[in-house]
């Protein structure tokens, strides 16, 4: 059996217009991933597209050599905090026991067992004690770790997530940081779409550097040089050269 996921040539284009170019890349499994690259430049698109949340042009994506279809049980995707709404009423354990809803059968709803399990998740991102809360009361670390608790629940192989650590408290940052790292060695793959680039290096073990398409994609201490930060942020570069220059 393969231990890689592949994409190959995946193009990828909203209302006419070109998203993602020939995106080609394998990476192993087993591994902590990072997907960085400035604002717009497809990272959310890239991982919705590996999941087939979204249509593509072209392109074949694999999992251990398997597509996706039959591996859907196996993956547990973690949205953007921005595109969930938090006014709906459910509790926080309600929430959680949502993740188990794939390993149920046809028609079955989820009994005390599942229950047991999904307060034990909670218990894993030090949230069991606001179990009976309504979601929406929670402040944004204490939301973003009930719904890693919720793909905890879904006792997935595979976690995408987009964003986890954007508007959250540094604890919640830790701990989930600390989670995601424990899932790793315990042979899970995780991606990880994130912007701090400060912190990569301690955070994952690889990287896909993505500017509407991929532009590098491996070991981190491999793809991060400066040169490739500078060709996947060209903009961001541009303007520090530009207010060195203005302060000479």
């Amino acid at each position: 059996m393969e231990s890689t996921i592949r994409v190959n040539e995946l193009h990828v284009s909203y209302y006419g217009k070109e998203i993602l170019h020939d995106v080609n890349f394998e990476m192993e499994t087993g591994r902590l991933i990072g997907i960085i690259g400035p604002n717009g430049s497809g990272k959310s698109t890239l991982m919705k597209s590996m999941l087939e949340l979204i249509p593509r042009d072209k392109g074949t994506i694999t999992i251990e050599g398997e597509r996706v279809k039959s591996k859907r049980k196996e993956i547990a995707y973690v949205p953007q905090r921005a595109t969930i709404d938090w006014d709906f009423p459910i509790t926080v354990l309600d929430t959680v026991v949502l993740g188990t809803y794939p390993s149920l059968g046809l028609f079955k709803r989820p009994r005390k067992k599942e229950k047991q399990w999904a307060y034990h998740c909670l218990e894993k991102v030090n949230m069991e004690r606001y179990a009976e809360r309504q979601i929406g009361e929670l402040s944004g670390g204490q939301q973003q770790r009930v719904f890693i608790a919720r793909a905890l629940a879904q006792r997935a192989e595979y976690f995408f997530l987009d964003e986890p650590f954007v508007g959250i408290d540094v604890t919640s940052e830790a701990l989930i940081i600390d989670l995601l790292k424990q899932l790793r060695d315990e042979g899970k793959t995780v991606f990880v779409i994130h912007h701090d680039l400060t912190k990569v290096k301690s955070y994952f073990d690889d990287l896909i550097i993505v500017n509407r398409g991929v532009l590098a994609a491996g070991p981190v201490e491999r793809v991060m040089t400066q040169e490739m930060m500078k060709e996947a942020f060209r903009s961001q570069f541009a303007f520090l050269d530009t207010l060195e220059e203005e302060a000479r």
